[in-house]
């Protein structure tokens, strides 16, 4: 997942978390077996790997290994995932790393 997080500022902690962003899959299913392990294709999301790949998903969210946020939130609302809950997961690790870093951050 590309998540974009613009900050302001650090002390006080200003932050704006954007709701659109850019999910990238493997071309090949994962298979956690050692025979898997040179199969690039299922390991990795880097489209400039994948563009070669032969298998490329395509369903009606998203065509090929790269979706918007607007495109997984669809497919996991019909599919009767929980989108939002997972989002307030992801906010809060967001959150947390910042705050976790304002220590390091000097001040101007």
């Amino acid at each position: 997942m590309r998540i974009y997080v613009l900050v302001t500022q650090m002390r006080p902690l200003k932050l704006h978390l954007y709701r659109e962003g850019i999910v990238r899959f493997s071309s090949d299913k994962y298979d956690n077996t050692h025979s898997s392990l040179k199969n690039v294709y299922s390991h990795l999301t880097n489209s400039s790997i994948n563009k070669y790949a032969t298998n490329t998903m395509s369903c009606s969210y998203g065509q090929g290994i790269k979706w918007t946020f607007s495109q997984l939130r669809s497919y996991f609302r019909d599919s009767g995932l929980p989108y939002d809950e997972i989002w307030v997961k992801i906010e809060t690790i967001i959150l947390l790393t910042c705050i976790n870093l304002c220590s390091l951050v000097p001040d101007l």
